[in-house]
């Protein structure tokens, strides 16, 4: 799709774990590493500007999962997992919604509105700051 395509900034660490556990093909033999603007998945060292089939990426992913031994993952769980952490953690929905390449934040919304509504203290904690309530107090009490 059109938001398939799309820059995603990850810390350095992450990118050196992903090289390091052969998830992706280290663009070596030009005598080159993976730059910040190659492909994550490029077709091979020969062509780094062409994208690798996503089932063959996918395949690889769920195989060398299950050599390391950590079950059966797949990347649409990581995926799903990234996004809710990051929206459980604040991140505003609209950012989510552009690293997921979604069309719009209604889409995110609707596929994880579960993850925003699944812990609501941030919010009793926001509507107590605004309105001066002291954390802890029985409805209808405040410091006002």
């Amino acid at each position: 799709t059109k938001g398939s395509v799309r820059r995603i900034d990850l810390p350095e660490a992450a990118v050196q774990a992903i090289v390091q556990q052969g998830i992706i093909m280290e663009l070596s033999e030009g005598g080159r590493a993976i730059g910040k603007d190659d492909l994550m998945f490029p077709a091979g060292p020969r062509q780094p500007n062409i994208f690798q089939d996503p089932q063959v990426v996918s395949a690889r992913f769920a195989y060398l999962c299950q050599k390391r031994g950590l079950g059966d993952l797949n990347l649409h769980m990581l995926r799903h997992t990234h996004a809710t952490l990051l929206l459980r953690d604040g991140v505003p929905i609209t950012d989510v919604s552009a690293r997921l390449g979604h069309r719009n934040s209604s889409v995110t919304m609707s596929i994880y509105s579960h993850a925003i509504m699944a812990d609501q203290k941030h919010v009793v904690a926001a509507v107590e700051q605004i309105l001066g309530i002291k954390a802890g107090t029985k409805a209808g009490e405040s410091r006002v």
